[in-house]
């Protein structure tokens, strides 16, 4: 039986995706304990469970979802942000910084903002919920009493401060049960590894600059009003943590 031209492009293009899925689907780990696809049957994948019934892309942008959730759900101040797009972008600048420092969204509460302290008592993110809320204070304030007469982009702002340490993830690492300053932590201080993760994901010039100048590579540097802000409060974050016990 002769098969019609349309009939012909339908059964290439059926075989075409089914040649596809299969190769994709090989080439990916099934997130069996994922909670999204906690329904789906993965005991055969030839037998045409859900997990090879769906296309590999659905299944990457939903653990990518599940991944900005759970930061989110950690650090709230994410919401703050009233651009989408850049909300996004800072998003996707810390799942990558996590995935490429090893580490998982839980460990956020686990790192040590800082390991210039001795048994420092603060994690990271803390101190970034901490320097991001202080920020956006001084930001309503000088609202308040200046009005108008100094001029704050918000959003820039909001993402500088969420992103300062950024580079965190990957200036230290976890090695016989401590956290230890890594090879790249040696190499490149924060601020620079910040800079060149936050490049890669289209974060505007504005707000690297808040986080190439937030520490002491800033100095000598001429700063934004948002970059000057930003310094003051991740300094009054860390200080207030370094006084000397008789000080107290």
């Amino acid at each position: 039986m002769r098969l019609s031209f349309p009939a012909c492009v339908i059964l290439a293009l059926m075989y075409t995706w089914k040649t596809i899925r299969k190769v994709l689907v090989m080439s990916l780990k099934t997130p069996a304990q994922d909670p999204v696809f906690a329904c789906c049957d993965f005991s055969s994948q030839a037998a045409g469970g859900c997990w090879a019934a769906m296309p590999a892309s659905l299944l990457i942008l939903g653990k990518g979802k599940i991944l900005k959730k759970k930061l989110i759900d950690l650090i709230p101040e994410f919401n703050l942000i009233e651009d989408s797009a850049l909300r996004e972008k800072v998003l996707a600048a810390w799942d990558e910084a996590i995935k490429l420092g090893g580490w998982e969204v839980g460990d956020l509460e686990k790192i040590p903002f800082t390991l210039s302290l001795k048994d420092c008592p603060i994690n990271l993110k803390d101190h970034v919920r901490g320097v991001t809320q202080a920020c956006v204070s001084i930001e309503k304030i000088f609202k308040k009493i200046y009005n108008g007469k100094i001029k704050i982009n918000r959003d820039s702002l909001v993402a500088g401060a969420l992103l300062h340490d950024v580079g965190k993830l990957l200036e230290c690492k976890k090695e016989g049960g401590k956290y230890i300053k890594s090879r790249s932590g040696y190499l490149l201080r924060h601020p620079f590894s910040g800079v060149a993760l936050c490049y890669k994901h289209g974060i505007p010039e504005d707000i690297l600059h808040l986080i190439a100048v937030h520490s002491k590579e800033g100095e000598g540097f001429k700063r934004t009003t948002e970059a000057i802000i930003l310094n003051h409060a991740d300094f009054a974050n860390f200080d207030v943590f370094s006084l000397d016990v008789a000080l107290e």
